[in-house]
């Protein structure tokens, strides 16, 4: 007999298809050690331990030495063109 399906959000066939993704990864040019990633982890895609809007914060730069970032945030109506 058909059970019916799991459709709570922790449902196990749904965390299949919300696995993280990183969506870009930059190194510092003068130190390898040093750089900056993002990924969509929490939810939206944000810059990973630097950032956690719940818009997301999806673009940013990293300073060629690795000491310095800078982190560009976008208003959604811009986004949207709304």
């Amino acid at each position: 007999m058909l059970r019916e399906p799991q459709l709570d959000k922790p449902a196990a066939w749904k965390q299949h298809f919300r696995a993280a993704v990183i969506a870009s990864a930059r190194i510092a040019r003068l130190d390898p050690t040093r750089g900056l990633v993002v990924s969509n982890r929490s939810g939206v895609y944000q810059l990973q331990q630097l950032t956690s809007k719940p818009e997301g914060m999806p673009f940013g730069v990293i300073s060629r030495d690795g000491r310095y970032t800078s982190a560009l945030r976008l208003l959604s109506s811009f986004l949207f063109g709304l």
